[in-house]
């Protein structure tokens, strides 16, 4: 049966019965995604080291431009950064972006003017941007780092001066209780010199509300067929977010846009009539295994949302329940049996309270041991970022429920790994954890398919099956005049609703946002394979301008630049653009024009080559060749002796030919021609010597000379502190040094050294396996 999703009432669920069941009523929570008291992403923070330590410095000025189409918005962040240091710095600047996003433009100022950064391979961008670091020069560089986080390096930073950057990206509004929602972020941690934000609603029909303004000056006003808001503060304090509620988005859940490559983009939105049931109640469920990610870089997350999630799940219990606790980092640790009787949750919080947080993180050890009895469920806390060790666990038996509240989270993978174990993700910064409690345990109501009823549709995305809760949206592109489209949805692939859209051109109006929203979504499914989709990714990134696990956008400051690196300038660059375009086809004729001038060369050898050895040489009948001493003449690599003699004069006569013949002599290593031979290197000879005692009077060569290395004992507070604790002690001392050197390799190096040398290698292992934490724990620094 095919609904009209716009005449429904997105509250209005006919499945829910009024028999007031405990399950129900959460399950009921758990389709109402975030209030609007969710943490989301910070604004990000500028690293500069000083003495060793990473510092933010001053934020001293913010623009910001929004434009949201109908459930997507495009933000355009311009942020400029001021250096009070006496000396040139290097930035960092760490930002993770909502679920779902990627950076769609950069720019960096260069002499004063923004240049925008132009898509280059991963590999190929990094080796740029160190070489033009090399020489001095102020390249500027954004990558994705694991998961949905992105790093950006900036230098310099004149001494008392400043540098610009400017991100773009597209986010899809957030679903409340409410209605839609557009979230952000504006609690910067001092104040903002100077601070402008214009937000642009096109084609939206009633005015929208701002929610708690912490603006002044900032309200909605009619301008042409959209509404804007726009502001200008200076010296301002920016500590409470903006909220803007678009509760008549809902009623045109259809979305076209013409881009700018000519070609038109559509987005969908919908809400689908869920059934009345989506598999086992969690609260009937008996035995629940808890995997924890117990890793170094999740000792800088706060775990309080997880544990309210914990606490509220089984609280909800019918009965009593057995909890499997298992701690993991680089390896598996035991499980560790918790039971829980009339909710509760004391002993299961304390041993969570407990957890020493250190060691490397590989996803991989999260598979369940054969001999492990099968649970009704497991539940998975982690940020998913593996960085030791091998990425992907085998099959689970049971559903896998997973749940990151952390910002730095490699959601896609996430996503990809419940989905591939009949569970489902759920991202504790979109959903309160008593919400997510109605969607835990339970087989995950899913969109299966997009089907083309009419008309012509390039490509939809998601092309995977995605757990929903709540509204959903598909992105595509519109080659017909118009065309219909059936969205499928069901359980445990058998499709149990359907929906349909009719998508018209002639409804579209012009820009990007709906093209950039197309290539994310697109991006979002091949995420989840990084290395299998490797290739797709990097043509995806070039197609649409974006940073993926693949690309990376540079900005590059002269033409010179561009053209050593064979990198076009951006087109915002248009002369400089054409110039390089220029150079480049005068350097591909120089090089054709070079090789064809060595391929006459060398045509020219070999024909003179060919003339000679097809020439005929009159010999007299009765001649002879007046014999030599064969130490002048050499043999010509062992062939007769008339013929060897006429080679050796011919050599002697053509120097260039003697080098060439004497190298096939060293191949051939003729025996009948010693002194032809080129001399070898004299080989040292180990010296002799009698040893004393010996009778046999027999040489005996003396040991040749060798390095020893002599085992490092560094004299270090912190070993010496570990030696005095003995093995009992020691993980205690290293935790608590831990604190304080935690963010130096040498220090887990000589302490994993220690744990070695004592007979303790799955520690050494474990606070081994640290070092790779560190870049993690550098992001996690921001607190965004």
């Amino acid at each position: 049966m095919l609904g009209d999703a716009q005449a429904r009432d997105p509250l209005n669920r006919g499945q829910f019965k009024q028999a007031g069941l405990l399950a129900t009523t959460a399950f009921l929570l758990g389709l109402l995604l975030p209030a609007l008291g969710l943490a989301q992403v910070s604004p990000p923070t500028m690293l500069v080291k000083i003495k060793d330590k990473s510092q933010p410095i001053k934020l001293s000025a913010v623009k910001i431009e929004t434009t949201i189409v109908g459930f997507v918005a495009e933000t355009r962040m311009t942020m400029t950064f001021f250096n009070p240091h006496s000396r040139q710095m290097a930035g960092d600047l760490y930002f993770p972006l909502p679920e779902g996003s990627t950076v769609s433009g950069y720019a960096l100022d260069v002499h004063g003017k923004m240049v925008d950064g132009v898509v280059v391979e991963k590999d190929k961008g990094r080796q740029v941007f160190e070489a033009e670091v090399r020489k001095g020069i102020d390249p500027g560089l954004v990558e994705w780092t694991k998961g949905n986080n992105f790093k950006t390096r900036v230098f310099p930073i004149p001494p008392e001066g400043t540098r610009t950057i400017m991100v773009r990206y597209v986010t899809e509004l957030t679903m409340t209780n409410d209605g839609p929602l557009f979230h952000l972020p504006l609690n910067f941690r001092d104040k903002v010199d100077q601070f402008s934000l214009r937000v642009e609603v096109v084609k939206y029909a009633s005015q929208p509300l701002v929610k708690d303004n912490p603006l002044a000056n900032f309200e909605f006003a009619r301008w042409r067929d959209s509404f804007v808001a726009e502001t200008v503060l200076k010296n301002q304090a920016l500590t409470k977010d903006l909220k803007i509620a678009l509760p008549d988005v809902s009623k045109a859940p259809v979305m076209v846009q013409k881009g700018l490559d000519g070609d038109h983009y559509f987005g969908i939105s919908d809400l689908p009539e869920l059934p009345d049931s989506e598999g086992k109640a969690a609260m009937d469920a008996g035995h629940v295994t808890i995997l924890w990610d117990a890793s170094g870089s999740r000792g800088m997350v706060d775990h309080e949302k997880e544990k309210a999630l914990l606490a509220a799940f089984f609280r909800g219990f019918r009965s009593a329940a057995e909890v499997d606790l298992v701690l993991y980092r680089n390896v598996r640790g035991e499980s560790h049996r918790i039971s829980i009787k009339d909710g509760d949750v004391s002993a299961l919080l304390a041993a969570l309270d407990a957890v020493r947080y250190d060691g490397g993180t590989s996803m991989a050890a999260i598979s369940p041991p054969r001999v492990e009895k099968t649970p009704d469920f497991y539940l998975l806390f982690t940020d998913g970022i593996s960085n030791f060790g091998k990425e992907e666990p085998g099959q689970f038996d049971a559903p896998l429920f997973i749940f990151s509240g952390a910002s730095a989270t490699n959601h896609p993978f996430l996503r990809y790994l419940a989905l591939k174990n009949g569970g489902r993700y759920i991202n504790l910064n979109r959903v309160e954890p008593k919400m997510a409690v109605g969607l835990m345990g339970r087989t995950p109501f899913s969109f299966l398919k997009a089907r083309v009823i009419s008309g012509k549709v390039a490509a939809t995305y998601p092309q995977v099956a995605t757990a929903v809760a709540g509204r959903f949206m598909l992105a595509g592109k519109l080659l017909s005049d118009e065309a219909t489209i059936e969205l499928q949805y069901g359980l445990q692939g058998k499709v149990s609703y359907k929906t349909s859209y009719t998508i018209k051109k002639k409804d579209g109006v012009q820009g990007d946002v709906l093209r950039t929203f197309f290539g994310q979504k697109k991006i979002d499914d091949l995420a989840m394979l990084p290395d299998k989709n490797a290739d797709e990714l990097v043509l995806t990134g070039r197609e649409f301008g974006m940073v993926t696990p693949g690309t990376s956008l540079i900005v590059l400051e002269t033409l010179g630049q561009y053209v050593e690196h064979k990198i076009p300038p951006p087109r915002t660059l248009p002369e400089m653009r054409a110039d390089y375009f220029k150079e480049q086809e005068r350097r591909d004729l120089a090089e054709k024009e070079r090789k064809s001038n060595k391929i006459d060369s060398v045509l020219a050898m070999w024909k003179e080559r060919v003339e000679w050895w097809n020439k005929k040489f009159d010999i007299p009948k009765d001649f002879r060749v007046k014999e030599e001493k064969e130490s002048q003449m050499g043999s010509g690599g062992g062939g007769s002796s008339a013929s060897g003699r006429g080679v050796a004069r011919m050599l002697r006569s053509n120097p260039s030919a003697a080098r060439d013949e004497a190298a096939l002599d060293d191949d051939n290593d003729s025996e009948d021609s010693p002194a032809d031979r080129r001399p070898e290197p004299a080989r040292p000879r180990a010296k002799k010597s009698k040893k004393k005692g010996d009778s046999s009077g027999e040489d005996i060569p003396e040991p040749e000379p060798s390095i020893v290395l002599k085992e490092w004992n560094p004299d270090t507070p912190y070993l010496k502190a570990l030696e005095k604790a003995g093995k009992r002690e020691a993980l205690d001392v290293y935790m608590e040094q831990r604190k304080e050197l935690g963010t130096s390799p040498a220090f887990f190096l000589d302490c994993a050294d220690y744990f070695f040398r004592h007979d303790m290698a799955a520690m050494g292992l474990q606070v081994l396996a640290n070092i790779a934490e560190l870049e993690l724990e550098s992001h996690s620094l921001l607190r965004i």
